[in-house]
């Protein structure tokens, strides 16, 4: 059986602490953060919060209570509109992955993160396209035109973690 997106899997229990070691980079700054196709689930708020100035989720189901209801392949923000875009469990839901890097791309202001599933079971919500390897995420990352792109796996390659930034650091 596979486990709720909520459950405290040792996937998810690093999917967190990279999300709260990301923000702890921004700790003194006032950033504004996107949490793609977060609803109520994405679990990436806690750690996103402190830093943020601004946090707006993003989902197409106005049922799990996003800030924002919109599509990933058309988001409804201004170009570089967020300092931290996230997109956490997600892209493997989105058959156009390209059209989706691409937004994910121009409403990045400095870092986009993505983490998807790698060596786990398919799971639909409402449905399940891909898994990603590591240099599947840069090269996407990378044709989207992000500067550079930093893709690792987490927890015995469960995870696939990206760190896409629009400019050199």
């Amino acid at each position: 059986m596979t486990p709720s997106c909520l459950e405290m899997t040792p996937a998810r229990l690093a999917i967190n602490l990279e999300h709260r070691k990301a923000a702890a980079h921004f700790a003194d700054k006032s950033i504004s953060v996107l949490d793609c196709g977060s609803g109520d689930v994405s679990g990436q708020k806690p750690a996103w919060t402190r830093p943020a100035r601004e946090y707006v989720s993003v989902d197409f189901h106005e049922s799990r209570g996003p800030s924002v209801v919109g599509d990933l392949r058309k988001l409804p923000f201004a170009n570089a509109a967020f300092d931290v875009v996230l997109c956490s469990q997600v892209l493997e839901h989105v058959y156009e992955t390209t059209q989706c890097m691409e937004e994910l791309h121009r409403v990045t202001r400095q870092v986009c993160i993505i983490d998807t599933p790698f060596l786990y079971e398919c799971h639909s919500a409402p449905k399940d396209y891909w898994r990603f390897t590591t240099d599947c995420m840069e090269r996407l990352c990378n044709e989207a035109g992000f500067h550079e792109a930093r893709a690792r796996f987490l927890s015995d390659e469960a995870i696939t973690w990206t760190e896409a930034f629009k400019e050199s650091l």
